[in-house]
């Protein structure tokens, strides 16, 4: 591809020349007949034993001068193509070593890169499904340094009926963060409801086959719902007794054998640590994070 690149940039140079040319000898006046012939050169040329050896630079390719000089009117483009060449051949070199090698080592930047990614990809082991009120957690167990959960990933207003297809946007999403940090060798299933719509038993068994279908393979998975409230506050959001309700079917379905599912414990949002009357402010975010760190580590 750079051959060719300079291939077209030789011939332009060389249409400008033979331009130039034509123009000084259209401009020129008529010779008079009288006029003596120029001059001729009679420097004598060097004989090939007179000449030094060429000095090859061992970082740079050699072009022989007999070469070059074909291109006497078109040296400086020469020159350029050939430092093209030789740039281009060394950034193809290195990414080549990089590709081919399977590994990050021909480049610091790539292998920070890759590090970073293998890292992240090698900790962040606990997807989740949920909606703001997941992500709420999330949230606070990333700030107190929790490694395992996934961070929040935009799964605000997706309550259980967002999960139950399994080919739902929702799950788009989730298979996305699969890509990004690898698939989940467990998944945190929170029961996340709106009042007018509710949940049911069986909706809460869709939710935990699709987690285990878009898991890796034998995936454990962990079942609670969404955190209750001290202090009497009610969340408007899933109604009143709506954070208990989904608290109760998530041990429902931690007591069936046939689910498989484990319930860690309870998420609890003291006084003080709402923000709408639902969602967590920064104080229960962090309270929040620091249950889920006692659960997953």
């Amino acid at each position: 591809m750079y051959s060719r690149a300079c291939a077209i940039l030789l011939a332009r140079w060389k249409m400008k020349w033979v331009k130039r040319r034509l123009k000084v000898l259209l401009t020129q006046e008529p010779r008079s007949p009288t006029a003596k012939p120029p001059s001729i050169n009679t420097r004598p040329i060097p004989t090939p034993s007179a000449r030094s050896p060429p000095t090859i630079n061992p970082h740079k390719p050699f072009i022989p001068h007999s070469l070059l000089s074909l291109f006497e009117p078109y040296k400086l483009s020469s020159a350029i193509c050939v430092n093209m060449q030789f740039r281009l051949a060394a950034l193809i070199g290195t990414l080549s070593t990089f590709l081919l090698s399977g590994t990050a080592t021909a480049s610091p930047v790539f292998s920070d890169h890759a590090m970073a990614m293998q890292a992240r990809q090698s900790t962040r082991t606990l997807g989740f499904i949920g909606c703001s009120m997941a992500e709420n957690v999330a949230q606070g167990y990333v700030s107190v340094g929790g490694r395992r959960l996934w961070e929040p990933y935009g799964t605000s207003g997706m309550v259980v009926q967002s999960w139950t297809n399994s080919n739902s946007n929702s799950w788009r999403l989730f298979d996305q963060q699969a890509a990004r940090y690898g698939k989940p060798t467990a998944v945190w299933v929170q029961i996340c409801i709106f009042a007018q719509q509710g949940v049911t038993d069986d909706e809460v068994k869709r939710l935990i086959a699709n987690a285990r279908q878009h898991a890796a393979p034998g995936a454990e998975v962990y079942i609670t719902g969404q955190p209750v409230y001290e202090g009497g506050n009610t969340c408007f959001l899933a109604g009143s007794k709506g954070p208990e309700l989904t608290e109760s079917l998530a041990k429902r379905a931690a007591e069936d054998p046939e689910l498989n599912v484990k319930y860690p414990g309870q998420f609890v949002l003291k006084p003080g640590e709402v923000a709408d009357g639902c969602h967590a402010n920064t104080a229960g975010q962090q309270s929040l994070g620091r249950q889920a760190l006692a659960y997953w580590g």
